[in-house]
């Protein structure tokens, strides 16, 4: 399951709930200290919203969501991705926003922040929960976290990968070489052939001198 559809699970359940007005990644906002950003997912109480005119509800609405939450995609993992993140949520609480979620998939981690002070984080979990005042707001963060390396592995093991030979291959055999024991296997030209992935990930695909026709 991927971590957009697990966040699309925000908007489900909380529109269940009166009260709070639920915005995508596509809606941005002018905050008070003149930023204009677009969190992966954000809540507005309903009175704050109902309180804007409705030309400043086309645009980027002037004010800063009460609820943010930031998805890490994979491009964000680094080091300065993060720290890039990082310094989004901070705008968010200098601005005023009650709670904001950062959601790190690839470390299987969430910083939550505050209203103020500093963010906590937790890992592993399976159950986020908001609390007041996002009363009966929960995310099931087990669905957006990646497969742990033991299920990946236990995946591939059920996937072989099919390699297939070039129709015009220069030489009658070719050498497939396999990272995790630099072992070679010959199979003829113009043939394919399924490895199974639990062997390792075929390396080079390269003609092999020995078995020249």
């Amino acid at each position: 399951r991927s971590p957009s559809r697990g966040l699309g699970d925000v908007y489900k359940r909380q529109d269940q709930h009166s009260g709070w007005k639920v915005f995508g990644s596509s809606s941005g906002f002018h905050l008070p200290d003149g930023s204009v950003l677009s969190p992966d997912a954000s809540l507005v109480a309903l009175d704050r919203w109902q309180a804007l005119s409705a030309e400043q509800r086309r645009g980027f609405a002037p004010l800063c969501p009460d609820l943010v939450v930031e998805l890490a995609s994979p491009s964000d993992e680094g080091v300065r991705g993060i720290a890039a993140l990082r310094r989004k949520m901070d705008v968010y609480q200098r601005n005023g926003a009650r709670l904001g979620w950062l959601l790190l998939p690839e470390q299987r981690a969430v910083e939550v922040w505050p209203a103020d002070g500093e963010p906590q984080r937790f890992n592993n979990l399976q159950l986020l929960e908001a609390g007041a005042p996002f009363q009966g707001l929960q995310l099931q963060i087990e669905e957006i976290w990646p497969p742990e390396p033991a299920q990946r592995a236990a995946e591939a093991e059920q996937a072989p990968l099919i390699i297939t030979l070039p129709d015009k291959a220069p030489f009658g055999w070719f050498s497939i070489g396999f990272f995790t024991s630099y072992s070679h296997v010959d199979i003829p030209a113009h043939a394919s052939i399924a490895v199974n992935q639990q062997i390792g990930i075929p390396l080079i695909l390269a003609d092999s001198p020995r078995n020249r026709l």
